[in-house]
C-alpha cells in the first residue's frame, strides 16, 4: 500500500469512492470538481492505493496560518476497521507539521456516529455544534 499525493488521473476513482459514501459527506462530487479543488494551492489531498486501486483518500484545507481543516476522509467500506483512516490522517498531520499549523479542525455530521468516534480516537475533541449544509454537525479540534 502507498499513500500518494492526488493526481488529476485519480479524480474519477476518488469521485466514485466519495459518492459511494455521500451520506457521510456534504454533497455529491464530480471529477471536475475534485480537479479544481485539488488545483488550489491551499488544499492537499492524499490517496491510499493498494495494488493500483484507490481504497481511501484524505484532504486538508490549509488556507489559514494557524488552523487547517481536515476533510474529506474516506476509506472503502470493505477496508475499514484496519487502521487505514488513521494512516491517512497521520499523513496529513505529517504534511502540516512544517507549515506551522497549531490545530486541525474537522466537521462531522451528527448522524455520522462512526466518523465522530473515529476522530475522537485520533485525538479530536468536540468544540461546537454546527450545521453542515443544513444538517446538524459537530466541529472537532486536534491540537498539533
Amino acid at each position: 500500500m502507498k499513500i500518494l499525493p492526488f493526481r488529476e488521473t485519480d479524480a474519477e476513482d476518488v469521485a466514485k469512492l466519495s459518492n459511494e459514501n455521500v451520506t457521510a459527506f456534504q454533497y455529491h462530487v464530480t471529477p471536475s470538481f475534485l480537479k479544481r479543488m485539488c488545483a488550489n494551492k491551499h488544499y492537499k489531498m492524499f490517496v491510499l492505493k493498494d495494488a493500483g486501486q484507490i481504497i481511501g483518500f484524505c484532504g486538508v484545507n490549509f488556507r489559514r496560518e494557524d488552523v487547517a481543516e481536515l476533510g474529506p476522509v474516506c476509506v472503502k467500506s470493505d477496508r475499514r476497521m484496519h487502521g487505514l483512516g488513521r494512516v491517512l490522517v497521520a499523513r496529513v498531520f505529517e504534511f502540516l507539521e512544517p507549515l506551522g499549523h497549531s490545530r486541525v479542525v474537522v466537521k462531522a455530521k451528527s448522524s455520522n456516529k462512526t466518523g465522530r468516534e473515529f476522530f475522537s480516537t485520533m485525538g479530536f475533541n468536540k468544540i461546537a455544534d454546527v450545521s453542515c449544509r443544513g444538517a446538524p454537525a459537530v466541529l472537532m479540534e486536534h491540537l498539533l
